[in-house]
C-alpha cells in the first residue's frame, strides 16, 4: 500500500475556527446595523420632543403665536414650526424615509389619524394645547422604524402642555 505524502487540505479544526470567525463577524455587522437604525428613530423622537418644548416655550415667552404643522410628501414625514405673526418657517425637519408616524389624538373618536395636516399650538397664558380646526394636537405620536420595528412614543398632554 502506498502512503500519500504532502497532501494539502484543511483539518476539521481549521474549518471550524474559520466558521466561528465568519459567524462572529456577521453577528457584529447585524448588531451594528440594528443599532444604527434604532439610533435614527430615537434621535428623531428626541428632536421632536425638543422642538415641541421649543414651540411651547417660545409661545409662552414671546408675543408671537407659533404652530407645528405635520405633512407627508415624497415618502417623507415632515414637520415645520411656523411663526403665525409673519407666516415664516422657523424650523423645518424632514424625517428619514424609513420612519413611519402614527398619531393617536385624544380628541378623535377613533384616535388613529393621518399625521399629515395635524397642527399643534399652545396657549400663551397657560401652555395648554389649543384647538386648531376643531381638533387639538394632544395625544400620542408613535415614531416607528419600518426596517426593524423599533418604536418611540412622544405624548402631549392637552391641559398642561406636558411633553413626555
Amino acid at each position: 500500500m502506498k502512503l500519500l505524502q504532502n497532501e494539502d487540505g484543511f483539518t476539521m479544526m481549521e474549518l471550524m475556527i474559520v466558521f466561528v470567525i465568519i459567524s462572529v463577524a456577521i453577528g457584529m455587522a447585524y448588531y451594528s446595523v440594528n443599532i444604527v437604525f434604532s439610533a435614527r428613530v430615537d434621535s428623531h423622537a428626541s428632536q421632536y420632543r425638543a422642538d415641541l418644548r421649543l414651540l411651547r416655550d417660545k409661545t409662552i415667552s414671546d408675543i408671537h403665536t407659533y404652530e407645528l404643522v405635520w405633512s407627508y410628501t415624497d415618502h417623507h414625514y415632515t414637520y415645520e414650526i411656523i411663526d403665525l405673526s409673519d407666516g415664516k418657517t422657523v424650523k423645518k425637519i424632514e424625517l428619514s424615509k424609513d420612519i413611519d408616524v402614527n398619531v393617536y389624538l385624544a380628541s378623535e373618536p377613533t384616535n388613529l389619524v393621518d399625521v399629515a395636516g395635524v397642527k399643534i399650538r399652545f396657549d400663551a397664558a397657560t401652555g395648554e394645547v389649543k384647538n386648531v380646526s376643531g381638533a387639538n394636537g394632544a395625544g400620542k405620536y408613535v415614531l416607528e422604524n419600518t426596517v426593524n420595528g423599533k418604536q418611540f412614543t412622544v405624548e402631549i398632554v392637552k391641559l398642561t402642555g406636558r411633553i413626555d
